[in-house]
């Protein structure tokens, strides 16, 4: 399996928190995966300054970690996925595009 990076930007609802998004995507998940998911507690994190938050899971064989953050009323969700044999090392592309990440 290939690493893939994906990012979605959607308008914020009236009201909505970076924690109810991220609550309301990891029940997302373990609706679709069950338990086998095996998601992980939420980690605040930053993106460009802007608080953010992120968590782990499995699926599909593979592993997958999302980042979601909140800024100027949209959600940013950064989606990344690859094997679990080759995750440690792919991370790091992972970790390289989100320390270069800016605000326009």
């Amino acid at each position: 399996m290939r690493a893939s990076i994906s990012v979605a930007r959607v308008p914020a609802a009236a009201g909505d928190t970076l924690a109810s998004i991220t609550d309301a995507g990891r029940a997302n998940l373990e609706k679709a995966y069950g338990k086998a998911a095996a998601v992980t507690v939420p980690v605040d994190t930053h993106v460009a300054g802007a608080p953010a938050m992120r968590f782990d899971y499995e699926a599909e064989g593979g592993q997958v970690r999302q980042v979601g953050a909140l800024h100027a009323g949209h959600f940013y969700l950064v989606s990344f996925t690859a094997s679990r044999s080759t995750w440690s090392r792919r991370l790091q592309a992972l970790d390289g595009m989100l320390r270069s990440w800016r605000w326009q």
